[in-house]
């Protein structure tokens, strides 16, 4: 939760005054919270932090949501309907305040290549923040059993956040520092570049059975 507070304060820092803006757009319901009172239209782009966790763990972040969906021209983005849903329900959404905004490929950043795999070590990739609900560390014992019976294989995880420190723990007692690489900090071209030499990318998902909580982009 700390992380997601000094992301929105930064994120309100940086804006600064509204004066000239003619709306606002923020990512993560967080940073949203910086606006209750903007006189501009807000449109936030729910994540899976937001709907999964905050809204039903932190009352204070609930309130501010509450306050923020009562505003005048505030519009929430989605990646799926089951998610939509999911958070229009617990905040009582009009339905005009509802867009759902698909996850798509950018082909401009990524465009399209031929990639063929010859036989010799599969290159597995995942990218996402590091959370237990995310559940990366399925990955890593799907990594630790193919190795224990002869795969050649690694995997690159790419993200940062809590669950980091268990994932560095994992990778160290069951030694696969040879097999798995973790990337705390890639620019935009690196995660590029490390796409394009994967072979497979893996998107894991948990469901918390006592907070619900689950990775909303699978």
């Amino acid at each position: 939760m700390q992380q997601y507070r000094e992301f929105e304060v930064a994120s309100f820092k940086a804006l600064g005054p509204l004066r000239g803006v003619a709306a606002v757009q923020a990512q993560f319901g967080m940073s949203a919270t910086n606006f209750l009172r903007a006189p501009v239209p807000v449109i936030t782009s729910m994540h899976g932090y937001d709907g999964n966790v905050a809204l039903r763990s932190h009352r204070p972040f609930r309130r501010s949501m509450q306050r923020l969906c009562a505003g005048q021209h505030r519009v929430f983005t989605f990646p799926s309907r089951h998610f939509a849903n999911q958070v229009a329900n617990s905040l009582s959404l009009a339905p005009d305040q509802v867009r759902v905004v698909r996850n798509y490929v950018n082909q401009s950043f990524f465009p399209w290549q031929h990639r063929s795999f010859s036989g010799d070590t599969l290159r597995l990739c995942s990218i996402g923040r590091f959370e237990t609900f995310k559940d990366q560390m399925t990955l890593l014992e799907a990594v630790r059993q193919l190795r224990d019976q002869g795969s050649d294989l690694t995997l690159d995880l790419v993200g940062f956040g809590p669950a980091e420190a268990r994932l560095k723990g994992f990778i160290q007692s069951h030694k696969l520092a040879a097999r798995v690489t973790l990337h705390p900090r890639l620019s935009r071209s690196g995660i590029r570049d490390l796409l394009y030499r994967s072979h497979l990318y893996v998107q894991p998902s948990h469901v918390d059975l006592n907070t619900g909580a689950e990775e909303s982009f699978c």
